[in-house]
Order: structure tokens, then sequence, then C-alpha cells
């Protein structure tokens, strides 16, 4: 969901704080909207979503984008961007994902479960892995939720603020392998 909002801040950075507040998948014109309508979760999850409005995190997340375009390279602006990070992270866990996907008690029940069970061969771990495979051995390259429940939002949140210190650490130790990552990620829309 923040892509769109990254898309537009990108494009139009001059109209962003005027326009953002206006953004409502409810009231687009025309062909817009009746693109918007017929997708299959529209009915259900946009008004879960606020139909997609500008919340306090997004403008948050995008004052710390702004402010690190006015640092130049070095610490001060590296430390900038995990702001914007974690500040985008909120907004995805708290007002996307906890009201879409995680207050589920199916989807909880599966999750605790899961957990419960995650040291099994064949059981998916909690795990972050900085490689376009879905885990890793190195230590380095891989965060795992010992502690917590994912459905939890602050636990979730602490387990993201891990990966995120992380993924910010090897973004400058390792810039050329998570460069080569980002990039092989970039080519999936390609993919057959």
């Amino acid at each position: 969901m923040f892509f769109v909002w990254h898309w537009f801040y990108s494009k139009y950075p001059e109209q962003f704080d005027e326009c953002a507040p206006e953004r409502n998948a409810r009231s687009c014109e025309g062909q817009r909207q009746t693109n918007i309508d017929s997708l299959p979760w529209a009915e259900d999850a946009l008004p879960i979503l606020k139909n997609l409005q500008v919340t306090d995190e997004i403008k948050s997340g995008f004052q710390y984008i702004k402010e690190t375009e006015s640092f130049p390279a070095g610490s001060l602006r590296s430390d900038m961007q995990l702001s914007s990070l974690l500040a985008i992270a909120n907004h995805e866990q708290r007002k996307i994902l906890q009201p879409l996907i995680y207050e589920s008690k199916p989807f909880r029940a599966t999750l605790k479960v899961q957990a419960g069970f995650e040291w099994l061969p064949f059981i998916p771990v909690r795990v972050a892995a900085f490689s376009t495979a879905c885990d890793v051995k190195d230590p380095e390259l891989r965060v795992q939720m010992e502690d917590g429940d994912l459905y939890d939002v602050s636990d979730r949140m602490k387990f993201i603020g891990t990966i995120a210190n992380q993924y910010h650490k090897l973004m400058r130790t390792r810039t050329n392998y998570m460069e080569g990552e980002i990039g092989k990620i970039s080519t999936w829309s390609n993919a057959q």
C-alpha cells in the first residue's frame, strides 16, 4: 500500500503535502473508480483501510524522507533514512496489516500453531532473510523472531525494528550484496 504514496512523492514532491489529504479510494473519477471497485477485495478491505486515506504515520514517514533529502551523504542522512523506514513500517503494520489480516482469529490461531512447531522440519520459521532465498544460513543475513507473537503489533514492531536495524547496517557494510539482491527483486515482475 506504500508504493502508491512513494510513487506520487517521487513524481510530484512539491504537490505531495497538498494532494495527500485528498486521497480517497472511494472518490476517484471514471475508469479509476471502476477499476478500484472491480478489485475482488475492495468491498471488504477498503472500509477497514479507511479508503487508503493519508494517516499521521504516512505524513511522518514522508517528513523524514523530505528531511533526509536535505542532508549530504553521511551518518546523519543514514540515520534519517532509518527513521523514515521505521515510520513507514509503523504505518504498514498498524494501519494496513493489523486490521486487515492480523486481527483475524483463524489467522492468529494459524500463526500461534506455526510458532509452536517451527522447530520441526518443513514448518516455516518467523524469519526475515536478506536474500532472494527464503532463508539463509549466514546469521548476518537473517533475523529470526524468537519471542512474542507475530499477530501482536507490539511484538511484531520489535521484530521489525530489529530487521530494520540489520537492513540499515547491511546497506552500509555490504552495500554491493544488498543492492544486488534488491536488483534481483526488481526483475520479479517480469518473471513468467
